[in-house]
Parts: structure tokens; sequence; C-alpha cells
């Protein structure tokens, strides 16, 4: 059942368009001791990506997260949101085409920019209290293009 209890005043995609949102990191220990194991965790997370970016698959990605072990709200929440219908709350429906990126041109890559947006956000919200923690010049060896397209190819290979 929908309450209505809430509302939205902005998606993040209005605020940060195209923001990185979610960002995996592995230890450097682990990434080297157990690289196998490293670029298949990669590669399966661009095949889920890609999974959950097809239409066809959105009412099982649906139905998956409104079980209470994950997101567990109604499906009607997530069926608006998930179908490029967004309900602000108070009346406010829109077609929204960009609120969920899950896979596509330049969504997943790891790139300069966007870790000069994480680096950035992580010393504006205070996640990382001084700059030295985090020096911005290390952006490369933490967002690892080489390594995602070592993943990134995996997937090619295994999906002609």
């Amino acid at each position: 059942m929908l309450t209505k209890a809430g509302w939205c005043a902005a998606t993040s995609e209005e605020l940060a368009p195209r923001h990185p949102e979610k960002v995996l990191m592995v230890r450097r220990d682990f990434a080297e001791r157990s690289e196998r194991e490293h670029l298949a965790l990669i590669a399966a997370l661009i095949e889920a990506c890609a999974f959950c970016a097809q239409p066809e698959n959105r009412e099982r990605l649906i139905e998956t997260l409104a079980q209470p072990q994950y997101v567990g709200v109604p499906i009607q929440a997530l069926r608006m949101a998930m179908t490029g219908t967004f309900d602000y709350g108070h009346g406010r429906i829109e077609k929204q085409s960009a609120v969920h990126l899950f896979s596509g041109e330049g969504v997943n890559e790891p790139t300069p920019v966007k870790a000069a947006w994480v680096i950035e956000n992580f010393l504006t919200s205070g996640v990382v209290k001084a700059p030295s923690l985090i020096a911005a010049n290390r952006a490369a060896e933490w967002f690892r293009a080489d390594i995602f397209q070592q993943a990134n190819a995996l997937t090619t290979a295994k999906n002609p």
C-alpha cells in the first residue's frame, strides 16, 4: 500500500547530472593477490548493470527490489520510478528518461572526471576531514580504467 507519506524535492539526476552514484572499492592487496576474482567481480557487475538497463528486465528487477531483504517498498512505488514516470509527491508526476542509468555509454567507466567529483564530494561533505588524506593527483590510482577495460573485455568475449 502506498502511504504517500513523503515527497521528493529533486532527483539526484536533476542535482548532479550523470554523477557517480555507486563506487566499487576494493583494497589494493585484494586486487593484486586475487586478480582473477577481482576482474570477475567487475565483469559480473558490468553484466548485471546491462541486465538492469534492459526494459524487458525491469519488472523482474522491481519485484526483486520490493522484497523486504532489499529495498522493501511497495512494488507500485518502484514501478513508477523504474519505468520512467516519477512521482515527486504533492501531485507532481513527470516522465524522467535518466532517473536510473545502469549501463550505456560512459555510465560505468571510471574516469578522471568521476574521480574528481567523488573526491570533491568526500571533502565538501566532511566524509574526509583533511584534503591531505585524499590527494587528487592519486585519483588515477583509485579509479582504474585499465582494470575496468580488462573486465569489460571479459564480458565482451563471453557475450559477443
